[in-house]
C-alpha cells in the first residue's frame, strides 16, 4: 500500500473509538491469554519472577482505549508502563527506558512503517527480553480478496510466516509461533538491539 492508500489519524481515531475492550468481558480476557500465557512463560524463563524489590518492566504497546492486557499483566506482578499514539501518547516511556518485555496486540497489522517501529520495539528490550506480537497472519489458504482481516482499513500490513521469520533474522533474535497468531521474539543476552533507532525518537 502506498502513502496516499494510509487512513488518516482522523480516520483511525474514529475507528479505534468503535472497539469495545470491556475489562470484565471472559471472552476478551480469554482471547488475550493466546498472548499473554507464552509470553509470561517466555519472560519468566529468562528473568527472576517479578517481585517488589526486583520489579520486571513491561510495555503495552499499542494499548488502545481500554488496556486490559497491560492491565492483566500489571496483576500478574510486573511493572507494567502503556503508549498509544491516540490514547496514551506518553512519549517519556519510550524514552530512556528498557523493558524485560514488550506486548504488541492487535497492534502490528495497523504500523504504517513496520520496519521503523519494529527497529523502535527491539530498540526498548533489555538483553534477553521478549517481544510478543498477536496478529493473524496472512496463510497461503485464505483469499486475500475476501479476508474479513483486510476488510478493516486501518490494518494496513500484514504478515506470513516467512515475514516473521525476517523480522526475527534482521534483528538477531530467536523467534516462537507457540500458539496460531502470536509470535514472541527473543533477543540475546549479549545483544545490543538499538540499531538505528533510539530511544528518545517520537514514534506515531
Amino acid at each position: 500500500m502506498g502513502p496516499e492508500g494510509l487512513p488518516s489519524p482522523e480516520q483511525e481515531l474514529a475507528r479505534y473509538r468503535e472497539h469495545n475492550n470491556d475489562r470484565e468481558d471472559e471472552r476478551y480476557r480469554h482471547f488475550l491469554n493466546r498472548l499473554l500465557v507464552p509470553f509470561h512463560a517466555r519472560v519468566s524463563a529468562t528473568f527472576p519472577p517479578p517481585s517488589p524489590q526486583v520489579p520486571l518492566k513491561i510495555l503495552d504497546f499499542g494499548s488502545g482505549p481500554v488496556p486490559v492486557l497491560g492491565e492483566m499483566l500489571r496483576d500478574s506482578g510486573y511493572d507494567v508502563s502503556f503508549y498509544d499514539p491516540f490514547f496514551a501518547p506518553q512519549q517519556d516511556v519510550l524514552q530512556s527506558r528498557r523493558y524485560h518485555g514488550i506486548v504488541c496486540c492487535e497492534t502490528a497489522e495497523h504500523f504504517h512503517n513496520p520496519r521503523l517501529m519494529f527497529q523502535k520495539l527491539f530498540a526498548l528490550l533489555h538483553p534477553g527480553g521478549t517481544l510478543g506480537v498477536m496478529t493473524t497472519f496472512l496463510t497461503e489458504e485464505i483469499d486475500f480478496d475476501r479476508w474479513y482481516y483486510r476488510n478493516d482499513h486501518t490494518h494496513v500490513f500484514f504478515y506470513r510466516r516467512a515475514t516473521i521469520a525476517w523480522i526475527a533474522a534482521h534483528w538477531g533474535s530467536s523467534v516462537t509461533i507457540p500458539r496460531e497468531n502470536v509470535a514472541l521474539f527473543t533477543t540475546t543476552a549479549d545483544a545490543d538491539p538499538g540499531g538505528t533507532s533510539q530511544p528518545g525518537q517520537s514514534v506515531r
